[in-house]
């Protein structure tokens, strides 16, 4: 049997360093315990660390009130544990500037969550959540434009960035994740004059900047835009949730176009598009909804076709995607063949059973 490692435990500078995998994280809450008064960074990284793990350690992290920066990057931890990481940061709130918790297995879930907790933070400056530190207070308003393009950003930095930005108090005025500069008083607030519409067409956006504009619908602020154009960007399937998300309080937009934007990843994931057809249920005040060439099957479909007995939803269009007519229903038949074969369809041409 190979022999058992032990953690190793250095400190230099008034920071604390976990280094290498760890038979001995039981040990640990009682090092960082005896060095609380005096620690400024807390570095547990590439530690192996675990849900079932995290509880102790973060609590040892609580009474260290001197405690500027505390890196969690590269372990297990799942967005089981973000809201004990977010308590972390409340507790800390008078200290900590820097945290780091990338490359984990958190979902944009975990990463919306994380940032609704630093909506109310104004200590720390930087955050890591996906692949590449986040300049928090920027996005909160501290400057009019944030352009961080040159760094790679992964859907659940957008959703971090998402809740961080939706702010009627904020003066940003353009955020630039990965593709073009997103105008975000138009997005949350739409124009006071104009046809209060925002063409984003293949403007090379990304998932993490479809959080993002989904956040600002959102937000549901007024006058709020009426129209909104995100064909031929990478929307994705996470991209197509955060949308869904947004549409079951945005009450402010009446067509959206989502042609080309890879909805279903391909086809292999159709979560999102499924979201957006249940957001549509509940949504009286989008009537137009535009999602062509964007591989949804049959079952999609059928989930986007109900969408048409709702009470806002007129006209919808699911051209060029690889449905088949299939068997079934006469309703779900019918419908099927309506949405296929018209741009517009009316309420009242589906049948009813």
């Amino acid at each position: 049997m190979a022999p058992r490692r032990k953690s190793v435990v250095l400190i230099e500078n008034a920071t604390m360093n976990l280094s290498y995998s760890q038979d001995c994280l039981l040990e640990l809450p009682p090092q960082i315990l005896s060095e609380k008064n005096a620690l400024v960074g807390l570095n547990l990284g590439h530690s192996s660390i675990t849900d079932d793990d995290l509880p102790a350690l973060a609590n040892a992290a609580k009474v260290c009130r001197c405690l500027e920066s505390l890196c969690l990057s590269h372990n297990a931890l799942s967005d089981d544990s973000m809201e004990l990481i977010c308590s972390v940061v409340g507790t800390l709130e008078a200290t900590l500037t820097s945290l780091d918790v990338g490359l984990n297995a958190f979902t944009p879930l975990g990463g919306r969550a994380l940032g609704e907790c630093l909506t109310t933070n104004d200590r720390v400056e930087e955050c890591r959540v996906g692949k590449a530190m986040l300049p928090v207070q920027r996005f909160k308003g501290g400057a009019a434009r944030v352009d961080v393009s040159q760094k790679l950003f992964t859907a659940i930095d957008g959703a971090l960035v998402a809740r961080l930005t939706s702010t009627s108090l904020s003066d940003l005025e353009t955020v630039c994740l990965s593709g073009h500069p997103l105008p975000m008083k138009t997005l949350l607030f739409g124009q006071a004059e104009g046809p209060n519409a925002l063409d984003l067409a293949r403007t090379q956006l990304g998932a993490a900047d479809a959080w993002v504009v989904a956040g600002a619908l959102e937000a549901d602020l007024r006058p709020g835009l009426r129209k909104l154009v995100l064909d031929g960007n990478a929307v994705c399937a996470s991209g197509a949730f955060a949308l869904g998300v947004a549409l079951r309080r945005c009450r402010c937009l009446g067509d959206l176009s989502l042609n080309s934007c890879q909805l279903t990843d391909d086809g292999h994931d159709g979560r999102g598009v499924e979201a957006i057809g249940e957001a549509l249920r509940h949504n009286p005040a989008l009537a137009s909804l535009a999602m062509r060439d964007n591989d949804i099957d049959e079952g999609l479909v059928v989930t986007l076709a109900a969408a048409l007995t709702s009470d806002g939803l007129t006209a919808l269009d699911l051209r060029d995607n690889p449905f088949a007519d299939g068997a079934g229903g006469r309703q779900r038949h019918k419908r099927v063949i309506q949405v296929r074969f018209n741009v517009s369809v009316p309420r009242a041409r589906v049948p009813e059973t």
